[in-house]
């Protein structure tokens, strides 16, 4: 989103810092060169200019702006500014105002006719904040949308709280009054990064903020059950159930991304049983000279017939044989529960269950089937 905004003072400023945080095409225009010159650590353009020059607003590119907003110290140039961004082609405009006049209902529509999207009143918001303080004390933040038909509150969720760990629609059950929901930008690695001017106590609070959260993690859904956390994937002996090989990810990489690197040399012409997942993937696998042997899927209009269904049932004889180590690690070894943060102490904790695995598949193959382990015609020597 591109926005202009125009106004270098301690709003204007303050504004353009919180935007350009958010990676948004930010323009600050300022009458005095002096009011920018301190702010080259921000990731925004400047123009030096008056907002209510025609050719300053143009060389800002207010033609192709967004959003435009004005938050000067004097209303009438913020008045002005808006109506020539509006004219200009600006799609939505934001006027700083100081008159409580402005704000009747009568009056927004008239500001609006002219090419005011927006009327903003400090004084009215700081009012109305205290007053929403004192009414939900337990919110962080609150917003009218839809001229006041829907209020969104923000709440921080504290480490012990009777809502961590549970899901959003069971929350919704005990609140009805509220419709609960989560925002996901998959933008963890940006949070509590340290910024130009932080002191050493809030370089301090955001390291240990980044030591608590687990920014590689990543949601997935699977038979409708939603996980946050990583992926083990294996690569699994059809005979003896050993684990061959295995890699770990965040939890949202499908397995079918990353069959291809688990195959090396020594899986050369053998079979590799995949299910319909791996649809797609036929000739990625044929490049590694392997033959794989993928369940069919149905598409819609397009159902399975009773052939592929036969198919797909001696196919699967095979392929549960992986879903036994997992079974095993689950039921046996205690679950699969992963209670660290990060991925590299994930990929420890994957091989070090991994490997346990193994070893109690091994003493089971050692006591019941010491033929598959045994070289053929080796002497016994005792």
């Amino acid at each position: 989103m591109k926005i202009i905004i125009a106004g270098a003072a301690e709003v204007g400023t303050h504004l353009a810092k919180l935007l350009s945080s958010e990676n948004m095409d930010v323009t600050l225009m300022a009458e005095h060169a002096e009011q920018v010159s301190q702010l080259t650590f921000l990731n925004l353009m400047t123009v030096v200019g008056s907002p209510t020059s025609i050719a300053s607003l143009k060389e800002a590119e207010v033609p192709k702006a967004d959003l435009f907003i004005a938050v000067t110290p004097n209303e009438s140039v913020n008045i002005h500014a808006c109506i020539l961004a509006a004219n200009l082609g600006a799609r939505r405009t934001v006027a700083r105002i100081d008159s409580y006049e402005m704000q009747q209902p009568a009056n927004r529509e008239f500001y609006r006719k002219i090419g005011i999207s927006r009327l903003v009143y400090p004084e009215m918001l700081g009012g109305e904040a205290v007053a929403q303080a004192i009414r939900r004390p337990w919110a962080r933040m609150s917003f009218d949308l839809c001229d006041g038909q829907l209020l969104l509150l923000t709440v921080k969720v504290y480490d012990g709280a009777p809502i961590v760990g549970q899901k959003l629609m069971d929350i919704g059950k005990e609140h009805s009054q509220y419709h609960i929901a989560a925002i996901k930008r998959g933008e963890g690695g940006r949070l509590w990064q340290e910024e130009p001017g932080d002191s050493e106590r809030e370089k301090k609070r955001k390291a240990n903020k980044r030591r608590h959260k687990d920014t590689d993690a990543r949601w997935t859904k699977k038979r409708g059950e939603t996980f946050f956390g990583y992926k083990n994937h294996t690569k699994v002996c059809r005979k003896t159930k050993l684990i061959h090989g295995y890699d770990t990810t965040a939890a949202n990489v499908h397995d079918s991304q990353r069959c291809a690197s688990l195959i090396d040399e020594n899986d050369r012409h053998e079979d590799v049983w995949l299910d319909s997942g791996y649809v797609g993937q036929e000739a990625e696998l044929e490049e590694k000279r392997v033959n794989p042997i993928i369940s069919d899927r149905p598409y819609r209009d397009h159902p399975l017939t009773e052939e592929q269904k036969q198919s797909n049932r001696t196919k699967s004889k095979v392929r549960c044989r992986i879903e036994h180590v997992f079974g095993f690690m689950e039921q046996t070894m205690g679950g699969l529960v992963f209670r660290g943060i990060g991925l590299v102490r994930a990929a420890a904790n994957v091989a070090l269950t991994n490997l346990v695995y193994n070893m109690c598949r091994f003493t089971q193959i050692v006591r019941y089937h010491v033929e598959w382990i045994k070289p053929k015609n080796a002497a016994v020597v005792g």
